[in-house]
């Protein structure tokens, strides 16, 4: 019977997080004939080639195509060490060879969540403290080591209280940008916005039959009763407390 082909050492491969590699390997291949002849490239190119398992499984993808083998990170942020087991056959024996592969971390910029900041409403010289630390993470390293820069266009919209704690408020009505600088200790940084609307007086408009904010109703306005009167509001705005002012009108002081 002829002789089972054989592996040469595959050199181990490293690729970044989040990377791939393609190796060729029919370079690590050869094979014998029944008298122990080695056979030729074109009969090594024959050979059948395929992946057993790859341990741990869920670090990267193996494929085969031909006799080359393609190596993809399956996320981004995992890094460690990796055995795929690969197979040749000719028609009647097999062998098998591990190749290792190692995955380098890539230290990741530190990340801002602005997706609950998004919708900030403040009043005019409403005073929001925002502390980073709640906001900001690092998958790859500490969160506590997260520097933090909050900066407006409003000069003393952003002022610090503390480490990663801003003080924010603003003087005027609008649409205000706010600009997050984020750093970690090996120097990777990043940048988020958000924009926070900041409002005024709220302008309430009365329902006089073509629509409004206020709308009234009362039982009766006969002189001497005692009216039950209700105020409704209809309009998009929230209020977390209202008042209403009444005034007793007379022929003495009118309106």
């Amino acid at each position: 019977p002829n002789g089972a082909p054989s592996w040469s050492p595959i050199p181990t491969q490293t690729i970044l997080e989040g990377g791939s590699v393609a190796v060729s390997l029919t370079q690590y291949l050869s094979d014998t004939d029944e008298n122990g002849v080695d056979v030729s490239e074109s009969e090594i190119s024959q050979l059948d080639v395929h992946v057993v398992r790859v341990t741990p499984s869920d670090v990267v993808e193996a494929t085969i195509s031909g006799q080359t083998i393609n190596i993809d990170t399956l996320n981004d942020d995992i890094t460690g060490t990796v055995e795929v087991i690969l197979r040749t056959s000719d028609e009647s024996q097999s062998t098998e060879t591990t190749l290792t592969v190692i995955i380098q971390n890539v230290n990741d910029a530190p990340t801002f969540d602005t997706s609950s900041l998004n919708n900030l409403r403040l009043k005019v010289g409403e005073i929001f403290t925002l502390n980073t630390t709640l906001y900001a993470s690092d998958v790859d390293g500490n969160n506590d080591e997260i520097f933090a820069q909050v900066m407006s266009a409003e000069p003393g919209s952003a002022v610090p209280i503390a480490i990663g704690v801003y003080n924010m408020s603003w003087n005027n009505e609008g649409l205000q940008a706010v600009q997050v600088i984020l750093s970690d200790p090996e120097g990777a940084q990043s940048q988020y916005s958000f924009t926070v609307e900041v409002i005024g007086d709220v302008l309430l408009t009365w329902d006089q039959g073509n629509g409004g904010d206020l709308s009234v109703q009362y039982d009766t306005l006969e002189a001497g009763s005692s009216p039950k009167i209700t105020v409704s509001y209809s309009g998009s705005e929230t209020f977390v407390s209202t008042q209403i002012m009444w005034g007793i009108c007379n022929l003495i002081t009118g309106f």
